[in-house]
This record gives structure tokens, C-alpha cells and sequence, in this order.
């Protein structure tokens, strides 16, 4: 009896894992589709640059699931994971003059909750290298994440040395498709996020550990 679960539990993991890899080159195929769909507008209308940040959206989302999911990161170091990362999110902004600084402390975190959180930092990295650094200057963007005061949450933090954000700059109240897809991705965090200027545009986002 326990070789056949072990054995049902070694196929409902392959399984899994065939699943995920399934996601992922399906994520991929859509984003080829967009690509496509992108040639044929004219380079500089919206509609193109709104296909532009979709099948960048994708291509980032398709890099962290296989990452995420890949049986050999078993023993996954969190801040390699981030650097590699916010080196994606910048060469499809083409922005590699811009350095990254990460800190990560030790935490422990499900896989979901992983999963959104990485695609946090995806939305917030984007938008800082498309409006904190005007006229292709470069600059600094820094990672950190590290556990909250109170023990059983996180705290995020995604600063940056640009132009910071306009006075008065409410994001509840933007509409810019990236900050509603970043609050569906805090109400699966179960977290809260926060902006301020201090030398700077600074987003921290604190959720349950």
C-alpha cells in the first residue's frame, strides 16, 4: 500500500508538472499571436504599443511560471530569482542602463503567493522604467523584501531614483490598465500597497506571510 501511493503521488506530480509546463507554452503561443497581430498596425499607433505591453506582460509571465515551476528549483535563492527577473523586465523594455539593487532576507513563501507576488514587481518595475526615467536616462530601482514587524506578514519595497510620481497621483483613481491589474493581483495577495515620493518613486506592498 505505500509503494502504490508513493507511486500515485509520483504520478500526480508529474502530471502537475506536465500541466505547468502545458501553461506556460500556452502563454507563450498567445503572446506570439499578439506579436503578429501587433506587425500588421502601424508602429507608433496605441493600439500597437497596448499589443506591445500585453505580449511583454505575457513573455514575463510565461518566464515566471517556468521558473517557478521547474521540478530543479527545489532549493530556489530568492534573490537570484529576483535579479534574473528584473534583468528580463529590462531588456523587454530595453532599458539595461537601468541597475538593480535586491536585498532579500530569508522568507518562506507558497508558490502562489510567489506567483503574484513576482508579477507585482513585473507591473511596478514596467512602470517605473517607462515614467521614472525620462529621456532614456538611466538610474537605480531597488528590491527589497523583508518580514514585518509583525512576524506573520512581509513587507515589499520597489523604489527608484527617477522623477517619482505626479503631485497629487492617486492610483486608486488612475486608469492605467497596469495599476488595475496590479490591484487584482494585491486581492489575491490579501496584502495592501502604499506609494509615496522620497527621493523618488517608493511602492511597498505588505501581506500575510
Amino acid at each position: 500500500e505505500k509503494v502504490y501511493s508513493e507511486q500515485l503521488l509520483d504520478r500526480q506530480k508529474t502530471l502537475f508538472e506536465e500541466l505547468q509546463h502545458r501553461v506556460a507554452n500556452n502563454l507563450g503561443f498567445v503572446s506570439g499571436l499578439l506579436a503578429i497581430q501587433a506587425s500588421r498596425l502601424s508602429e507608433n499607433s496605441e493600439e500597437a504599443a497596448a499589443l506591445h505591453d500585453a505580449r511583454v506582460r505575457l513573455e514575463t509571465m510565461s518566464r515566471v511560471h517556468r521558473r517557478l515551476y521547474d521540478p530543479m528549483n527545489t532549493n530556489m535563492c530568492l534573490k537570484t530569482y529576483f535579479e534574473e527577473l528584473c534583468a528580463d523586465i529590462a531588456m523587454a523594455a530595453g532599458r539595461e542602463n537601468v541597475e538593480f539593487r535586491v536585498e532579500i532576507a530569508p522568507v518562506n513563501l507558497e508558490i502562489e503567493k510567489l506567483m503574484n507576488l513576482s508579477l507585482i514587481v513585473v507591473e511596478v518595475v514596467t512602470n517605473s522604467l517607462k515614467h521614472a526615467f525620462p529621456d532614456g536616462r538611466g538610474g537605480v530601482i531597488e528590491i527589497f523584501l523583508t518580514k514585518a514587524a509583525n512576524a506573520n506578514a512581509c513587507l515589499l519595497v520597489i523604489r527608484d531614483n527617477g522623477v517619482g510620481f505626479p503631485e497629487g497621483f492617486d492610483p486608486a483613481a488612475s486608469k492605467r490598465l497596469g495599476f488595475r491589474i496590479l490591484g487584482g493581483f494585491m486581492r489575491a495577495l490579501q496584502g495592501e500597497m502604499t506609494h509615496a515620493n522620497d527621493g523618488g518613486s517608493v511602492v511597498r506592498v505588505s501581506f500575510p506571510s
